[in-house]
């Protein structure tokens, strides 16, 4: 009599060399220097919270800065972002009243 075993199969461990090696993409070559990577605008943008309290402001706001967050991520990750995707994601993440607002709660807070 043969007793099969219960519970998920039996994990593959390996080194975690071996493991980048399988990656379906390999984010630490892919990586920039952030020192060299090229800057989204010249520094961080100045935000008052007369900006925020307007809605047409706010709204540019966050725009701006969820199209700062996805090429960031982009570059880190090393995945280009086409312009339809960017946009698509742009609309998803623009219209999620959560993300919106936390975007915005912590706006405020860093709101000069």
């Amino acid at each position: 009599m043969v007793i099969k075993p219960t519970g998920p199969p039996k994990l593959d461990f390996v080194e975690p060399q071996q493991r980048a090696e399988r990656a379906p993409f390999k984010p630490d070559a892919a990586r920039t220097d952030p020192t060299s990577a090229p800057q989204t605008s010249d520094g961080p943008p100045t935000i008052s919270r007369a900006d925020l309290s307007d809605p047409q402001k706010a709204e540019q706001v966050l725009q701006q800065c969820l199209t700062e967050v996805l090429q960031e991520a982009s570059r880190n990750m090393g995945v280009p972002v086409s312009d339809s995707q960017q946009q698509a994601l742009l609309n998803v993440l623009g219209n999620d009243p959560v993300m919106r607002e936390k975007l915005l709660r912590y706006l405020d807070q860093v709101a000069k």
